[in-house]
């Protein structure tokens, strides 16, 4: 995906990994040790069987969207409408994009994936150093990509993961990295990876981890945190339940807390509020056009969406609709149409996706499988013993 400024170098785009941290810090995971569950932790977060399909929901529409809106990644939206009369974008489609093979997702659904492998270790008391042991997959993926799907180096990193992996002591911390990077870093990688943290018992605690590990920056965290406690109340509404209006209240009030800065506490309610029109967000801009708090926006009228529909008609084909919408403004399309297929997923699960858009996928059922590992790891803290 694109930087959100303008002023990051060719160079960084390019970046081919020369310097990030030597092979020695790229270490296994620590030993196993016995996982320390947090006192004040939930006794029961989810309905096992409802929390599974929806995870599976939320984690597949994200990379439905994210392939979707890869074909008019960068594009503007006059662009896209010229090339695309009436938002006619569709899976599966032809050609490569960005060096991606056609219909595959972007590094966004590849750091879900890492974010995932890494909560899993946790959970099954194989490390003790989530951060450290995401940022270690972080640099495995950068130099070799997944070698399973035949890949021969991980694709296209957002500009400020890359300055972050860079730092020669990333591997070992890496938030202390992150906060080493200079210049601009509000833009929205972690944001658009943080599905599988709202499947945990503690969402607000692995979505401020994870962000932090290559985002140092507040409107990050504020909108990390947002998404992941959106995601998983979106999870439990009932299949034949509306959508209640107030459900984004609390997870916006909590990601607004995060913000020291006035300026930007006043840039965030505004951003996440102004929300009823998809062009009134001016995702086909140039400018700043990854910026975490557009892609955010963009989560909460995939919400508005959702509100207004009534459950019978939250299809396959509302999905696809409303992923196209979106997409069809360009922009930072892939995260946009990421973060959009997630909400969305979260609410219809993965049995209402769209299966011929499914299919279109590459690696859909190794994704799946992924999930599903994850899963296993998660689910047995999703009821807790008593403390």
């Amino acid at each position: 995906m694109d930087a959100t400024d303008a002023k990051q170098t060719a160079a960084e785009a390019a970046h081919t990994g020369a310097d990030l941290p030597p092979e020695e810090e790229v270490r296994a995971p620590i030993p196993p040790t016995i996982m320390a569950l947090a006192a004040d932790a939930p006794r029961l977060c989810f309905d096992p069987a409802l929390a599974r399909e929806r995870a599976h929901g939320a984690i597949l529409g994200a990379a439905l969207g994210d392939a979707l809106g890869l074909q008019v990644e960068g594009d503007d939206t006059e662009t896209v409408a010229d090339r695309h009369p009436g938002g006619n974008l569709d899976l599966p489609y032809k050609g490569a994009f960005k060096g991606h093979p056609p219909n595959d997702w972007t590094d966004a659904t590849d750091f879900t994936v890492l974010v995932m492998r890494a909560l899993g270790a946790y959970f099954d008391s194989k490390t003790e150093e989530p951060a450290s042991d995401f940022a270690v997959r972080a640099v495995q993926w950068h130099r070799t990509g997944f070698a399973e799907l035949g890949d021969t180096a991980g694709i296209c990193p957002e500009g400020v993961v890359v300055r972050a992996m860079a730092h020669a002591g990333f591997a070992k911390d890496p938030a202390e990295a992150a906060r080493a990077v200079k210049g601009p870093k509000a833009d929205n990688g972690a944001l658009i990876r943080t599905a599988a943290c709202a499947f945990t018992a503690a969402p607000s605690d692995w979505a401020t981890l994870f962000c932090e590990a290559t985002h140092a920056d507040e409107r990050c965290a504020a909108t990390t945190l947002m998404l992941t406690l959106l995601l998983n109340a979106l999870s439990r509404v009932p299949a034949t339940a509306a959508v209640p209006p107030t459900t984004a209240v609390a997870p916006i009030a909590q990601g607004r807390d995060l913000l020291t800065d006035g300026a930007r506490k006043t840039d965030y309610m505004q951003r996440l509020t102004n929300t009823k029109r998809l062009e009134d967000l001016k995702l086909g801009e140039r400018e700043n056009r990854s910026y975490t708090l557009k892609t955010c926006a963009v989560a909460m009228w995939a919400y508005r969406q959702l509100v207004k529909t009534p459950a019978a008609k939250r299809d396959a084909d509302f999905f696809k609709a409303t992923v196209r919408a979106v997409a069809a403004q360009g922009g930072d399309a892939s995260a946009n149409a990421a973060v959009a297929g997630a909400v969305l997923g979260a609410v219809l699960g993965a049995a209402s996706l769209p299966e011929d858009w499914l299919s279109a996928l590459p690696n859909s059922k190794w994704l799946a499988a992924e999930v599903e590992t994850f899963l296993s790891s998660a689910a047995p803290t999703w009821e807790l013993p008593a403390m």
